[in-house]
This record gives structure tokens, sequence and C-alpha cells, in this order.
């Protein structure tokens, strides 16, 4: 876990929140100061008491999802972008460096806290240079308890690269098979793509009771574990990602199987409309109104009105952002507990970010393909695709207006690549904003919604990733959060990419980032 470090202030401005060891903990923040939100963006973390040295003087390794933590590697895994560029790498759970981190960090360890919090000690860089390295990775083999690196050596790493390569050949030809079917008038890509995704295997747990119903139209699966309590349980609401045409109950069932068991909460998975069929607003429409109707009744199954949490990833963590603020205000409605928001979508306003211009090639969510299902559920014209690329569609009185939440000022210097300096945005167009003026509405821009409502909102949990081309989205949501005193707890994966959440459970297409990521968001709910 890296933190960000908050902007030059003077040490009597702010307390400090990340200790030398990085350990996480939530705090409350003090509420914002009169006349404005434009604080530096900071992190809510601060030492745990009597954490002063790093989890390796504790003399035991850390325990998630009730197994110790193991080296993986990708067995020379490769990472595709749309231009045939590669990059393969070695990944531990333990945080060894992705190939796209911009520093090499080694010797990471983790461990639970007792609240149930992830807890991250990375050594800092010392001047013994390639000694300290050394030293690092030496830690790292002991406190895995193994020696040496992969266990298949060369001939491992040959046999993991040729299975890649058959991945890739797969996926290029089921892409373009989904592109000769579209072009034939038999049956459009989309409708293709889901059509594979409805083959994923769904794993059967027999701890839970699995059903499948509707809450009014809306198809739901309701995960509750089999397990006598002593009381109600904890209840989630779980918004599914997926671009607006992905992200099916039997693509999301494993993960939420996975995430009621290891809670002990009954969850509720929404299926809400997607495209080719159907377009914005039906999905956030879905989200709140199946989120209304549970809470509601709670009572039916078996949940604490007082512990519901809402969580989703990509863009179903932008509708949890969404519901949380029209959920503000309403009393015929428990309030919700948090909101958990896993490189959600926050804004598709200001698309010329850090993370926009550094990621834009890289998979699973290109900046290509992000706008592709961004023009198709929105309704946008393809006209306009440069034109909402460069921010020519804002109106000049509107940026000056929303800019202190959307400029890239607010993304700290350690995500910048140096040089980084965009035109934006673009001479303004007129026609472009006429057309496209629902790209502001606070359904697809959480991040403006007015100040009054964001500072009712519930405490968050935020994951972002550094390879993902949302990345900054998560950090701007952040600060904007912060700003107006709601308690943030942040975890950021440094060798994430977009969309890896849900391979957390694949034998042969696994992320370690994955497991990091479902680890952490359990280990956060746990302690609700």
């Amino acid at each position: 876990m890296q933190g960000v470090q908050p902007s030059q202030r003077s040490p009597a401005d702010e307390a400090p929140r990340l200790c030398s060891c990085g350990n996480l903990r939530k705090v409350n923040p003090q509420p914002p100061a009169r006349g404005g939100s434009s604080s530096p963006l900071a992190v809510a973390l601060e030492p745990v008491p009597g954490q002063g040295v790093h989890p390796a003087a504790l003399g035991r390794t850390g325990t998630l999802l009730g197994r110790e933590e193991e080296i993986a590697e990708d067995g020379g895994l490769g990472i595709e972008d749309p231009g045939e560029r590669t990059v393969s790498g070695r990944e531990t759970l333990l945080g060894d460096p992705h190939p796209l981190e911009k520093e090499s960090l080694v010797g990471a360890q983790r461990k639970t806290h007792p609240q149930g919090f992830v807890l991250t000690w990375r050594p800092q860089p010392t001047a013994a240079g390639a000694q300290g390295s050394e030293t690092g990775r030496a830690v790292t083999r002991q406190v895995l308890g193994r020696e040496g690196g992969h266990p298949g050596g060369a001939e491992g790493s040959r046999g993991g690269s040729q299975v890649v390569a058959k991945r890739r050949r797969v996926r290029r030809l089921k892409l373009q098979e989904a592109e000769i079917l579209e072009k034939l008038g038999i049956c459009s890509k989309l409708r293709f793509l889901q059509l594979l995704q409805s083959g994923v295997r769904v794993k059967r747990d027999a701890r839970l009771v699995v059903t499948d119903l509707y809450l009014g139209t809306t198809p739901v699966r309701l995960f509750q574990p089999k397990a006598v309590s002593s009381g109600p349980r904890r209840g989630i609401i779980f918004f599914p990602g997926g671009g607006g045409f992905l992200g099916s109950l039997d693509s999301y069932h494993n993960l939420c199987s996975q995430l009621a068991v290891e809670t002990d909460s009954v969850l509720l998975l929404i299926g809400y409309r997607k495209l080719p069929d159907h377009h914005y607003p039906c999905i956030f429409q879905d989200c709140l109104n199946t989120s209304i109707l549970f809470l509601k009744g709670l009572k039916t199954y078996g949940v604490d009105p007082s512990r519901v949490v809402i969580c989703g990833d990509s863009l179903g963590g932008g509708n949890v952002a969404c519901v949380i603020q029209h959920l503000v205000g309403r009393s015929d409605l428990p309030r919700v507990r948090a909101q958990v928001l896993i490189y959600p979508i926050t804004q598709i306003i200001n698309l010329q970010l850090p993370s926009h211009q550094q990621n834009r090639n890289v998979p699973f969510l290109s900046q290509k393909i992000m706008m592709i299902c961004m023009l198709k559920y929105l309704v946008v014209n393809s006209h306009w695709w440069d034109t909402i690329l460069s921010g020519a569609f804002i109106p000049p009185d509107i940026w000056r207006k929303y800019s202190k939440w959307l400029s890239s000022d607010n993304i700290p210097e350690s995500f910048r690549k140096p040089g980084y300096q965009p035109e934006f945005p673009g001479p303004f167009n007129e026609a472009a904003y006429l057309e496209n003026k629902h790209l502001f509405d606070i359904t697809n821009a959480p991040l403006l919604g007015d100040d009054e409502v964001i500072a009712q909102l519930p405490e968050a949990f935020l994951v972002s990733c550094e390879n993902d081309v949302l990345r900054d989205d998560t950090l701007l949501y952040m600060k904007r959060l912060e700003d107006q005193g709601v308690s943030v707890m942040w975890y950021h994966v440094e060798d994430g990419f977009h969309g890896s959440l849900i391979f957390f459970d694949q034998k042969f297409f696994f992320f370690p980032c994955a497991l990091k990521i479902v680890n952490a968001v359990i280990s956060y709910i746990k302690s609700i």
C-alpha cells in the first residue's frame, strides 16, 4: 500500500497520518474550514499506537482469508496493449513491483490489525543501494518460508509464456469473430462478448444459500450464510462493473460468495439492465430502486439496519457514489453505514488527467475501450469523440466553477510524470455542450455533488490501482470527501490494473493484485 503524500504544508497545519511503517488506521478528519474546499489531497492514514516498528519485528506473517500469504508469480505473464507493447515481470502478494511501477520496492510485508485492517510495511530506499535491495529480498524469502525464485525456474517461465501467448491468440480470435458477426448483421459485438461471458463457471459454496429473485423488475442474487447467527447479520449491496455491457450475475457470483462467507454477511448482487438494449440512466435507476427495496426489507433478510455497506467496482463503484448521494436525507430508510468504491469512475468530464495520459493503453480498460463504452451507454454521437477528450464541450463558466474539483492540480506530484502539462480544456464548442449536457449530471459525475450532500455521506473505503486509466478519479473523489469532513480509508495497489478484481480466484489467469484487493475489502468490511 502506498500513501499519497500531501502537498507542502507546515507541520503545524497537519497531523501525521502515514508513519514510516505504512500502517493503516481509520481516522475521523476535522470538519473543513469555512469558505471552500481547496485543501491539498491527504490520505486518512495515521500510525497505529504501539506499532512503531515494522511487522517483521513481530515475528509472524499476516494471514488473510484464513491462510498465509504465499509468493505468486505470473510465469512470464505478459500484459499487452493495442500497440502490441508487451511487458512481463514478476509479481507477489507481498508487493513485489509490477513492471509498470515507477520505482522498485522490495521486502514488503503485510499483516492484519486486530481490528481487521490491512497493514503494510515497505523498507525505505537506503544509501546502501543494491545491498539494501538484497536485504529486502532476503526478508521476503524469510517471511514466506521459501528460498529462491520461481519454482519452475527458466523452464516454468517458458511454459508460462507459452500459455499466455496462447491466451492472447484466443482473445484476438474472439474479438475478430465478434467483428465479423457484427459486420454480417448476425450479432452485435457487445452481444457476442456477453455470450462469451455467460460461459463463466459458477462455484457452489455449501456454506451459503443462494437465491435468484427479482426486486421490482430487476434480477438480483441473494447470498445468505447457512451458519446460525446470534443476531442480525451485516448487509452488503454489490453493484458490479463491466462498462455497461458486462458484469452479469454469474460473472460476479464467485467474488460475492467469497465476500459473503468471509465477512459473514447477507449480500445482494444487482443484475441491472445493460447495453446494447438499455442506455442511460437505466443502470443508476436499477441500482437505486433495488437498494431502496432491499433497505426497506432488511428484517426479512435478517440484516442489521445499522450495518449496511454498499459496494461496487468500476462503473458499479461510480453508481455506489451516485446512489449514496441520492439516499442522503431519506428519513424512511436506514442510514447506510459505509461505501466501498473499487477503482470507480466518478466523472467523465476531465479525460486528460495524469492517469488518462499514462495508462491510456493499459489493459483491460484502455482509454479507447472506456470511450466506446461511455459513448454507447450515454448515447453520445461518436462525432464528438475528440471534442469530449479535449474538454472542448465544457463552457468556461462551468469549468471555473468545477475546476477546483476536476483539475489535475489536485493530483499529487508523485502521480504525475515530469513535463505533464495538458492543454485543458480545449476551445469551447457550444454545439457539443448543448448535445451532451447530461455528462454533467450527478448521476454521471458524483464528484460534482453539492457540498451539503457530500458532507452527510457515510465513511468510505476507496481502492485505486496504479496502472489504471481511472486511477485519478479515485484520488479526486477522496479529496472531495475529505474536504467535507467525511472519514476516508484508501488502499492503493501499486501492481494493480482496472478489472483485476474479477480474476481473484482464477487458477490459470490469476493476478496477485486481485487477491490484494479482495483481502483489503474483506478486512475493512469486517471492521464495521
